[in-house]
């Protein structure tokens, strides 16, 4: 760290030493944000780190990435290692904490947080303020299982049912549905990205997870959801319920629509995508359109097909979700659906 930058800050209370992480990008934190954490160390607050990221990065947005990382150290780190600073941390403790998120959470958490204080030790050996990671040598506990999750059409059914009973919450849950996007993207849906001429959603690369532009075209349903948002004065936001901020809590909404959907085998709101995806499938859509579709940039757009490939689909990718967006509306209401035309190809 620079010669400037307070020793209190350096050596001071984990919760304040946390923040200087820059999180997963590694950028230098200025001495603004320095000379605040210095004034706030001695009397921490819940969502210091959250607040003081955010006023200090105001236009890199909030990827899920970086609500995961804050939530780990701030949820399972920061109680257990309250008081300490980054020099006092030893494996042995490393190792505890590891152990006893296992044992409360499970592998998954563990490893996660593992993972997480990896990167944050490695950010502050870099920068010669320990000599070593305490973390170095130990292993993760469980193995990384994909899901292979997918709602079926009667569950889908029952979900978009509870949808229509749960405001806000249902909007944004159809919406992830209907468009396969990520639920931080729909969270964070501005009225400012939808071109409505047009019907597109445009995401600006901070808000995107491979940092480029994405420009979603929206099914008339999906179109529809959005419209009917009430729109607040001030907020750009098109899923909120104060008028302030977007949609959060996402386990919340979870549980609310469990609770009217009475669907019997687990599910997340992340399967969702795959459902979507899955049923775009089923539906006939070739791998690459359903890639585009997802802003995947691996299978199919993988290694040197992904540097000279820069058709976007856009078009085949409308078609696609307004198939999966008829197939849906048709499975709920029992009716037919007007299927877009395909143009003169057949899937």
């Amino acid at each position: 760290m620079s010669p400037d930058t307070p020793r209190h800050v350096q050596t001071g209370p984990f919760w304040a030493a946390f923040i200087t992480r820059g999180y997963p990008r590694g950028e230098e934190v200025s001495a603004k944000v320095l000379t605040v954490l210095a004034a706030k160390a001695a009397k921490p607050k819940r969502n210091a780190a959250g607040a003081l990221v955010r006023a200090e990065y105001p236009d890199r947005g909030w990827p899920r990435t970086h609500q995961q990382t804050e939530d780990v150290l701030r949820r399972l780190v920061l109680p257990a290692w309250r008081g300490h600073t980054v020099h006092e941390v030893r494996r042995r403790d490393v190792i505890a904490l590891v152990e006893d998120i296992a044992a409360e959470h499970g592998p998954h958490m563990a490893d996660k947080a593992r993972a997480v204080l990896g990167k944050f030790f490695a950010w502050y050996v870099a920068r010669d303020v320990i000599a070593a990671s305490p973390c170095l040598g130990i292993e993760r506990l469980g193995r990384n299982v994909p899901r292979e999750r997918v709602l079926d059409d009667p569950e889908v059914a029952a979900l978009w049912r509870a949808c229509g009973e749960e405001g806000v919450y249902g909007a944004f849950a159809k919406t992830l549905l209907l468009t396969g996007a990520r639920r931080g993207e729909v969270a964070g849906m501005r009225w400012s990205e939808i071109n409505q001429a047009e019907r597109v959603w445009t995401l600006p690369p901070q808000r995107v997870k491979n940092g480029r532009t994405f420009t979603v075209p929206l099914s008339s349903q999906a179109f529809d959801i959005a419209a009917s948002r009430p729109r607040f004065a001030g907020c750009d936001f098109v899923f909120t319920a104060d008028g302030r901020r977007p949609v959060g809590g996402f386990a919340h909404v979870k549980r609310k629509l469990d609770r009217r959907a009475n669907i019997a085998k687990g599910w997340w709101l992340h399967d969702l995508r795959r459902t979507c995806a899955s049923g775009m499938q089923r539906l006939g859509v070739p791998v690459e359109v359903i890639e585009a579709c997802l802003n995947h940039r691996s299978g199919t757009f993988r290694g040197i097909v992904g540097v000279y490939q820069r058709h976007d689909y856009i078009d085949e990718r409308r078609t696609a979700l307004q198939r999966w967006a008829d197939h849906v509306e048709q499975f709920v209401t029992r009716e037919p659906a007007a299927v877009m035309p395909l143009h003169g190809r057949q899937w």
